[in-house]
């Protein structure tokens, strides 16, 4: 039988019992693509030979044929009840598919984004593997996790591991270690949805997570000063030829940074070129301070974590959480820490901080909620805090809510092997406090140029607004509007050349406090275009020393005491205020034997007591002043 059959040649419709021609004519076409009229429905079961059964396409060009495996038994293929219009899935072919959900338990997904992918099913921890779908699971999320980071390679710059966090909270008993690792990626599903907690195991001083990099080798000593500003330190060639080109290096001394303090002087720098002739070693960027040999100058290898970042989480505890020493995030020896969109919540220990960075490098912080709930007790709780020998750090569009000591601290000093250094480069901009115990902002006397821009204290009763303890700071375009029982802005301890400029102050608290404040012997800080109005003591206070400051372009007004308080200072200048309704004095030299100071094209009016107290002055310039 010729497929498909022909035709009969006679026309014959046949009856109800026998096929006649026409009958067959419609089979032939039927089989001949014709269409006739249909449908035809097959009620008998009907088998097709692998690849024999065929579907052609719109154009009627090419075929879909189905080909099948050799299965042992029959399989039924049972099709869904649609309620629409759909199209099935295919293993290779593009398509977005919609209404699916996948037990990722149970299916050994490849997840090409995530490394791993860490979920949770009642009380067990699951890790799906993203390549290999692979599957483990333990009771415990620390140990699970930990056994992921153990087996990422040391310092591979080749190896990059995502490790994604499903929804719940993941309780973490024991300390989380990232030693000597590079490009690591933690990333849960959203702050609020992802809760990595401390739990009951965690004692004594352990933290939550402990991200380190490591110190290699012993001390080399210089055999000649370094240069304010130079480029190279200079050892035995024996030492030098211990180091490698590339190598990050702490150059440092046993010489104290702060003379009331216990910071030595270091910095971190990386070889740029080493001479194994004479011993000499050139960095790739200037040398910050001077390393004496007297001081015993010297350099150590560093060996720091590199590219870890940490984002779309909150950290926290459990209620069975009683430690009272640890810390939430830890980090030392890294380079280029990146932590974005992360709630921290309810630090416990004295003096703990929510996220420490010490002797970290190139690091971002951003859009960071730091919480102390009102049930949490105060303790002393820092929020995020950068110590040490921290260089060129940010932090950004950060918040803080809550009983801090301190919200935002730089500068401060652990006294611990390795630990010299101090901050430098360190910034923190558009971060908002409301509610802290101490000063909001605080920097530590073991920094230099720290800077604080449009950064605000808002709607609480703070005690103290920014602390300024370290030299060249710089507070820029702030806004300081609350209760606040000390200086809104103190500049203190050794905080020579700080600029305190374009800042807007309202204070109103209940006590004795002043806008600006620069303590004793403090030289040369600027203080500029500035508005500072109902503070309950002066609106700017010079304590006794503080030679060689700008006062210029502020408008001071409304306060309880003298717009400008000053004692004992000389070589002032003091240029373009507007100094209105103050309660006592516009300026009071109030005593001391001030000298040498410039005081032009000021305005006063409607100060108490009148524009000017004076004390003992001698040699000073007043020229174009309004109402003085």
């Amino acid at each position: 039988m010729t497929i498909p059959p022909k035709k009969v040649t006679n026309a014959d419709a046949g009856d109800a019992d026998h096929v006649g021609g026409n009958d067959w004519d419609d089979l032939a076409d039927y089989l001949n693509d014709v269409d006739k009229t249909g449908p035809v429905k097959i009620n008998t079961a009907t088998q097709y030979r692998t690849g024999k059964f065929k579907l052609r396409d719109s154009g009627n060009t090419h075929n879909y044929i189905f080909a099948t495996g050799d299965v042992a038994a029959d399989r039924t293929v049972t099709y869904p009840v649609l309620t629409g219009n759909d199209i099935p899935a295919f293993e290779a072919h593009t398509q977005t598919l919609t209404n699916k959900t996948i037990d990722i338990e149970t299916n050994p997904l490849i997840l090409r984004e995530n490394t791993y992918l860490i979920f949770k099913d009642g009380s067990t921890y699951y890790a799906r593997h993203g390549t290999t779908g692979a599957l483990t699971s333990n009771s415990s999320f620390d140990i699970l996790i930990q056994a992921i980071i153990d087996a990422i390679p040391t310092r591979d710059e080749t190896v990059f591991t995502k490790i994604k966090i499903g929804p719940g909270s993941f309780v973490v008993d024991d300390t989380i270690s990232i030693l000597d690792k590079y490009n690591l990626h933690i990333e849960g599903s959203g702050e609020g949805i992802t809760r990595l907690d401390g739990g009951s195991g965690l004692t004594g001083d352990q933290k939550v997570w402990d991200i380190e990099g490591s110190v290699s080798g012993t001390s080399k000593n210089l055999t000649a000063n370094t240069t304010l500003k130079g480029y190279q330190a200079t050892m035995s060639t024996v030492n030098a030829a211990t180091f490698s080109v590339g190598d990050t290096i702490l150059l440092r001394s046993t010489a104290l940074w702060y003379a009331s303090g216990i910071g030595k002087k270091g910095e971190i720098k990386q070889i740029e070129a080493i001479d194994g002739g004479t011993g000499v070693i050139d960095f790739s960027e200037s040398i910050y301070d001077v390393y004496l040999t007297a001081d015993t100058a010297s350099m150590i290898k560093l060996l720091p974590a590199k590219n870890i970042k940490f984002s779309n989480l909150t950290i926290g505890k459990t209620s069975g959480y009683t430690n009272t020493e640890g810390e939430w995030l830890f980090f030392r020896f890294v380079n280029n820490v990146h932590i974005t969109n992360v709630t921290v919540e309810d630090s416990t220990g004295d003096s703990s901080k929510g996220i420490i960075l010490r002797s970290c490098l190139n690091s971002r912080l951003s859009d960071i909620h730091l919480i102390q709930n009102k049930a949490n007790t105060p303790n002393n709780q820092y929020g995020i805090a950068l110590n040490n020998c921290c260089q060129n750090v940010v932090v950004t569009n950060c918040t803080a809510i809550g009983q801090f000591r301190h919200s935002f601290l730089s500068g401060a000093y652990a006294d611990q092997t390795n630990g010299e250094g101090v901050c430098r480069g360190t910034t923190f901009h558009n971060c908002t406090s409301r509610g802290t115990d101490s000063n909001a902002y605080d920097v530590h006397p073991f920094a230099d140029g720290t800077t604080f821009s449009n950064c605000s204290i808002v709607g609480s009763y703070n005690i103290g607004g920014f602390s300024m303890r370290a030299r060249r700071s710089k507070v820029i375009g702030c806004y300081i509007s609350s209760h606040i029982a000390s200086p809104a802005i103190n500049v203190n301890e050794d905080a020579f050349e700080t600029q305190v400029i374009g800042n807007t102050i309202f204070q109103g608290s209940d006590t004795a406090s002043v806008g600006i404040e620069v303590k004793d012997g403090l030289d040369n800080v600027m203080i500029s275009n500035n508005t500072i109005e109902d503070c309950t003591d002066a609106g700017i206070a010079l304590n006794s020393g503080s030679d060689g400051c700008i006062i210029t372009n502020n408008i001071i007004k409304n306060n309880d005491d003298s717009g400008i308080w000053i004692d004992n200072c000389d070589k002032l200048i003091i240029s373009g205020n507007l100094i209105h309704n103050n309660g006592d004095y516009g300026i009071n030299f109030s005593a001391g034997n001030c000298t040498d100071n410039i005081i032009t094209s000021n305005s006063f009016s409607g100060n108490s007591s009148g524009s000017k107290a004076n004390g003992g002055q001698t040699g000073c310039v007043e020229a174009n002043n309004f109402g003085y």
